[in-house]
């Protein structure tokens, strides 16, 4: 898991904006941000915003979707492809 932080974080660092959209909370009700924040600090995770209570679906349609194993498994083709280089 750390090589993906570390490519998320390259992104971060790339100029990239990055936001967290986790359903943490979403069945529980309860606030879980402080303990995520808690988390991402240790494992060094660089973002811009955490969103928490994303709907509790298996499913997600949607024209701009990606799941996490096609992601990191394409990263570099997905990098070129999609974003490009943010300048300073």
């Amino acid at each position: 898991w750390q090589e993906n932080i570390d490519k998320v974080n390259q992104l971060y660092d790339d100029g990239h904006t990055i936001v967290y959209w986790t359903a943490r909370g979403s069945g529980s009700g309860l606030d879980w941000r402080e303990v995520t924040e808690k988390q991402f600090k240790k494992w060094g995770v660089k973002y811009h915003k955490l969103i928490l209570k994303k709907p509790l679906y298996n499913v997600f349609i949607d024209d701009r979707n990606i799941n996490t194993d096609n992601f990191f498994n394409n990263f570099d083709s997905f990098r070129e492809d999609y974003l490009k280089k943010v300048d300073d």
